[in-house]
């Protein structure tokens, strides 16, 4: 695993300086990741997911690169930002060619180029479907949903755009909920805040909720910063 210093996974900044995902780990033996933020991640220890999942239902064509291989996905009216999803994850969801997963390479406003050896072994159409997964570009937990993705927790504010670290592994903080945490409790996301962690109530099975990690004090303070040791990696 690489190695970084406290100062640079507390930092943020608007330009990308490393691979999206990449982990790193400090002295302490903590682990992060690197993401960029979608919206303002604030204040300090709330909870990281990735954004909503991207359909695509309007194919129009695919075409090959010189070595014959199916790497271009074109949708005419899909209308998307250039680079938005470089990196990203897909699968073909629906219809022909169903089953295929790719990465994708870049992305231009109607077209998806993929990395060569994710290549689609059967061409789409305009029946298929794709859905598209950006895993690190991230968003506050949403509320109410136990049982959703964490992909790290911030311990520093981002604004929306920054490229940063999430902790994904170790001690730090993350932001208490509206329920009292209790020490060496396991916490979840479901929160009637945005990004905020709880308590794993009694009852619930491994199916209902996601577990970021412990808390190890006890916090009776709504949204504010608490101990814990996070496991997410």
């Amino acid at each position: 695993m690489l190695n970084i210093g406290f100062r640079k996974v507390l930092q943020t900044l608007t330009t990308q300086e490393l691979a999206l995902g990449q982990r790193y780990e400090t002295p302490d033996g903590n682990v992060w990741r690197y993401v960029r933020a979608n919206a303002a991640l604030t204040p300090r220890g709330v909870l990281a997911t990735r954004v909503a999942d991207t359909s695509v239902t309007n194919i129009t064509s695919t075409a090959t690169n010189d070595r014959s291989e199916t790497v271009y996905i074109t949708e005419a009216s899909w209308a998307q930002t250039v680079g938005d999803f470089a990196e990203a994850w897909g699968i073909v969801s629906g219809n022909t060619g169903e089953g295929q997963a790719f990465r994708v390479k870049d992305n231009t406003v109607d077209t998806i180029e993929i990395y060569s050896d994710w290549a689609l072994a059967t061409a789409l159409d305009t029946t298929s479907d794709l859905t598209l997964f950006r895993p690190f570009l991230v968003r506050e937990a949403v509320v109410t949903t136990l049982n959703q993705i964490v992909t790290g927790v911030a311990q520093r504010t981002f604004a929306a755009s920054d490229y940063g670290f999430l902790l994904i592994h170790g001690f730090g903080v993350v932001l208490n909920g509206a329920t009292d945490s209790v020490a060496n409790e396991q916490l979840t996301t479901g929160d009637d805040t945005s990004g905020s962690a709880i308590t794993i109530g009694n009852g619930e099975t491994p199916d209902d909720i996601f577990v970021v990690g412990r808390s190890l004090l006890a916090s009776s303070t709504d949204d504010t910063q608490a101990f814990c040791y996070i496991s997410l990696d």
